[in-house]
C-alpha cells in the first residue's frame, strides 16, 4: 500500500486513499502543485542523513543495503519529505525490512472492496 489505494465499499465509486504520510503531509498544508513533489530521506541515528531518493521504493532498497552492510534497523528511519521543509515518517525501526520486503517483493495493492454496513 505505499503507492496508495482505491477504496471500494458496497460497489460504490473508487475513493483514492493516498499513503498515510502523504496525507499527513497534505494535512500539514502541502500542496504538490505550489511545492513540488516529495522525497524521501534515509537517516541513521547516529550517522545523520545517508541519502535522498525520489520513490520510497528507492528509499527501502538502500535501507536494506544499509541493513546487510551491518547498519541496525533499529538505527535508520525513513521520512517523506517536501522542498519547504514538511516531513512525515514513513517508518523507523524493525519495521523497515518488513515494509520494505512488503513494498519491493510483493504484488502492489492497486484496490481494496469492502461490503457495506
Amino acid at each position: 500500500m505505499v503507492d496508495g489505494y482505491e477504496f471500494v465499499a458496497d460497489g460504490r465509486e473508487p475513493v483514492w486513499v493516498p499513503p498515510r504520510w502523504m496525507r499527513a503531509l497534505r494535512t500539514a498544508g502541502y500542496d504538490a502543485t505550489s511545492e513540488g513533489e516529495p522525497f524521501f530521506v534515509v537517516t541513521h541515528i547516529t550517522e545523520g542523513e545517508l541519502g535522498r531518493f525520489a520513490t520510497v521504493r528507492e528509499a527501502f532498497r538502500f535501507a536494506l543495503e544499509a541493513i546487510e552492510t551491518g547498519r541496525h534497523p533499529e538505527s535508520l528511519a525513513i521520512d517523506c519529505r517536501t522542498p519547504s521543509g514538511r516531513a512525515a515518517p514513513v517508518v523507523w525501526g524493525r519495521p523497515l525490512v518488513g515494509m520494505a520486503h512488503g513494498a519491493l517483493e510483493a504484488e502492489p495493492i492497486r484496490r481494496v472492496e469492502a461490503p457495506g454496513p
